[in-house]
Formats: structure tokens, sequence, C-alpha cells
């Protein structure tokens, strides 16, 4: 495929999102070599940099595994870490309203070992935008086809999305772990947490084995 190499036959080392030139993130933990933490951490950062000394939450302790100095706001359910606050989103009140709440592959986690419901998707989604400030923006990743319902409500146009982006992986030369924009998404047939082998600690799915094909990026 043309857009694996350049003219010189050299692998590329950068990818592009909406017109801006990225380059790859590389870092051992779950090893981004291999999977899209490769594209969303360098787009997230910048997102987050072009929000500077606003009010922001993630929903899920991601950049700081990466090396990223934050000193936002983290929920999350299960991780326990210093300055993470453990709370299900779907229920998490603040004092503060947020300029800026971002997810990195996160909701499709929501009530992953249980019986989860759409309206329990509907609920987290309804709560994130009560926690938003006048003007505030919500910026959220997910892999497609690991939730049938954050994929039925996002197909559905259910999420009041402002923005909806898709990136894709080329499976055909995999080990590459090379990823380009595509303009619709792509799904596969839907893999259940009880085919995906191997947890972390706190009972996650890890990243590296899931073998994502399409993320969504989208902007609420």
């Amino acid at each position: 495929m043309s857009y694996l190499t350049d003219r010189r036959g050299k692998s590329l080392k950068s990818f592009v999102f909406n017109g801006q030139e990225y380059k790859y993130f590389k870092h051992d933990y779950h090893n981004t070599r291999e999977n899209e933490r490769t594209v969303e951490i360098p787009i997230f950062l910048d997102i987050l940099k072009s929000h500077k000394n606003q009010s922001i939450l993630e929903v899920g302790n991601v950049l700081q595994h990466y090396g990223c100095r934050v000193k936002h706001d983290i929920v999350d359910l299960g991780e326990v870490a210093k300055g993470v606050t453990n709370q299900d989103i779907r229920t998490f009140k603040s004092d503060k309203k947020y300029d800026l709440i971002v997810s990195i592959s996160t909701f499709e986690h929501i009530d992953e070992f249980s019986n989860g419901t759409e309206q329990s998707m509907l609920d987290a989604f309804s709560n994130i935008r009560n926690l938003l400030a006048k003007d505030g923006t919500i910026w959220m990743s997910f892999p497609l086809s690991t939730n049938l319902y954050l994929d039925d409500l996002l197909r559905n146009k259910k999420l009041g999305t402002k923005e909806e982006y898709f990136m894709l992986k080329d499976t055909i030369n995999e080990s590459m772990n090379i990823w380009m924009q595509v303009q619709d998404p792509v799904y596969e047939r839907y893999r259940p947490p009880s085919m995906m082998l191997g947890f972390s600690k706190a009972g996650q799915v890890m990243i590296s084995l899931l073998k994502i094909k399409c993320l969504a990026i989208i902007r609420i």
C-alpha cells in the first residue's frame, strides 16, 4: 500500500490527522508500537495544549502512564493511582464545571464484564455533558467493534456528536502499526470480552491484545 513508505522506501514515522502531521508515539507501556495508542496520545496531547490553563477532566487514567505531566482532574472507576478519583463516570459529581473533558479508549469498557445496556451508556454520556462548562467541549476516542451499544449509538447518531473522525489501521502490514484517516467507519465482527485473552492487574483488557482495526475520535 502506497502510504506505508515514502518515495525512498523508508518507513513512515508520522501520520496525518485533520490535515496536521503528527509523529507516531512510542512508549513501552502497553507497547504503543503495536496499537492505537501510537496515534491517540499525540492527538490528545495536542487537544490539551489548545486548552491550556482551562479546567480539564480526563475520564480514564491514561495520559500519565505515558510520561505526561498532568495537572487536570482524573476519574477512573478501577485504577488506584495518585491524583485519580475512583468513581463511576455515570454517577461522578463535581463542584467544578469543565471547559474540556477528554477520554481515551475508555467508554467501551463501561459495563464490560456485566450485563450492560444502551441506557447505561447513555447515562454516562448524559453525566459528562452535565459536567461541562458553558461552551465546553468533549473529545473522546474509542475502538469500534468492541462495544455493541457504543457502536450502535454512534451509527444511529444518538451521541450528539459535532465532529466524527476515523483512523484505520493497515492490517496487511500489521507489524508496522501504520494508521491513516478515513472518511467512514469500518466495523468488524463483534468480539465480547470473554473472547479476549490477557488482562492487566486492574482487570482491564490489555490494549496490545485487542488488535483494533478502526478507531473513532469524536467531539461532542
